[in-house]
């Protein structure tokens, strides 16, 4: 083992490690990745190789606290819970309702009303998060977030995109509060599974694909 000189200046605090590509989260809240880029699992709206640790743009702004690399996917997830999800979307494990690869991170949608993701994990095939559900919801995000489904035209889709982050945004802890991740056993706690459901591993009795995030009913 020898030290990742490119981040030498950096304090990581979180790291993880795919079947060909490497994530590290630093202090500040940055992602970084680097390795194999095929599928777009590095969210550097390419699928070039990075032989060395490089920022991931598309999240400048976002305070990322955790990161967690599969073989072709990756998932992330923020301060203020918001996971993001990016890579090959075969058998809906990016949680975006479809299987289409995502080549930048994108914010998993369906999760917004349901609670702060404080928790997760990837296999080669499927996801897996724990949320902490919001004190009597969160109205801002399930508008924005409905309006960004529904709506059609170019321009009406563009300005709902921009809703939706500025919701997002919205949910942003204030300086110095504690980040979401490592949830306290005594808090209620919600798994919801994603991907391929082949030999039952989503954990719904059943060997069912979600393309979306499905609530593990045995531990609700």
């Amino acid at each position: 083992p020898g030290p990742v000189c490119a981040l030498s200046h950096t304090r990581v605090v979180d790291v993880s490690a795919g079947g060909l590509h490497s994530l590290a989260v630093s202090e500040q809240g940055e992602l970084f990745s680097w390795g194999a880029g095929r599928s777009g699992k590095l969210g550097h709206g390419d699928e070039e190789m990075r032989p060395l640790p490089t920022a991931v743009r598309a999240l400048e702004g976002r305070r990322i606290v955790r990161a967690c690399a599969g073989d072709s996917h990756s998932l992330v997830f923020g301060a203020n819970g918001t996971l993001y999800s990016f890579g090959l979307g075969e058998g809906g494990r990016l949680g975006h309702g479809s299987e289409e690869r995502l080549l930048t991170p994108a914010p998993v949608t369906a999760l917004l009303r349901a609670g702060a993701v404080c928790g997760m994990g990837v296999g080669s095939y499927h996801s897996i998060v724990l949320v902490r559900p919001w004190p009597g919801g969160n109205d801002a995000t399930e508008t924005a977030r409905s309006n960004y489904l529904t709506s059609e035209a170019p321009e009406a889709k563009r300005a709902a995109v921009l809703s939706l982050h500025s919701a997002i945004d919205a949910m942003e802890p204030p300086d110095g509060a504690e980040p979401a991740g490592d949830a306290d056993a005594s808090e209620a706690t919600l798994v919801y599974t994603f991907g391929d459901g082949a030999y039952g591993k989503l954990g719904h009795g059943d060997g069912v694909d979600q393309l979306l995030p499905k609530k593990i009913e045995a531990f609700a």
